[in-house]
């Protein structure tokens, strides 16, 4: 869902999936995404035409509406500044994860159990 800050126009768009890919904000699965489902207020260069409006800045946010019967959430792991990458440190993990607060209405609970857990190692960021 977007919704612009000035003329409160709203949109929103269904789009299926079958995996998630969350940046790192903590040390558990949960806390990633929980910050990918937040509200993000975009601003500046990143603004767009809304219809008849100028250039906006605007909210969006992602809600579940269904989730496959296997979910594959990836975790970026490294990160970018000033053109130098570098992996961030993180060995967090949860066993089940409740997606309930995720979705756009009530559904219930729906958990799923985290059943394998990749995790890249090497010397060479490239």
């Amino acid at each position: 869902t977007v919704s612009t800050l000035k003329c409160e126009c709203k949109r929103s768009k269904d789009e299926p999936f079958q995996s998630l890919d969350v940046e790192v904000f903590g040390d558990i699965v949960m806390t990633c995404l929980q910050k990918f489902f937040d509200v993000e207020t975009v601003t500046g260069g990143e603004r767009f035409k809304w219809d008849d409006h100028d250039l906006q800045d605007f909210d969006k946010q992602y809600f579940l509406l269904s989730v496959p019967d296997i979910l594959r959430v990836g975790v970026k792991i490294f990160e970018r500044k000033n053109d130098v990458q570098k992996k961030i440190a993180w060995t967090g993990c949860d066993e089940v994860l409740n997606l309930k607060s995720f979705f756009k209405d009530d559904v219930g609970d729906v958990f799923y159990d985290l059943i394998a857990f990749i995790l890249h190692i090497g010397d060479s960021l490239q």
